[in-house]
């Protein structure tokens, strides 16, 4: 495990997406209070953050694997650079 700043975030990100994926009540809370999510720079946002952002934006509250969500129609903007 890193330490330092980034290691720290990293274990932050890890927790929030844990209780985001795991607890369904959590989820379907935050996805009603958050109703758009505007992304810039999404070529810089790294698996985690990905993950957690599509669990947000889910359309269907009991989703908890982010490679099945379909987002909400416009919950979610991105905007980002080719790689």
């Amino acid at each position: 495990e890193q330490r330092g700043p980034r290691g720290v975030h990293r274990h932050l990100l890890a927790r929030a997406r844990d209780l985001i994926r795991g607890n369904g009540d959590v989820r379907r809370h935050l996805q009603q209070q958050i109703a758009r999510i505007f992304i810039d720079e999404f070529q810089d946002t790294d698996p985690t953050q990905a993950e957690i952002l599509l669990l947000l934006a889910a359309d269907d509250p009991a989703v908890d694997d982010a490679a099945a969500v379909t987002p909400q129609p416009g919950k979610l903007f991105i905007v980002g650079d080719p790689k």
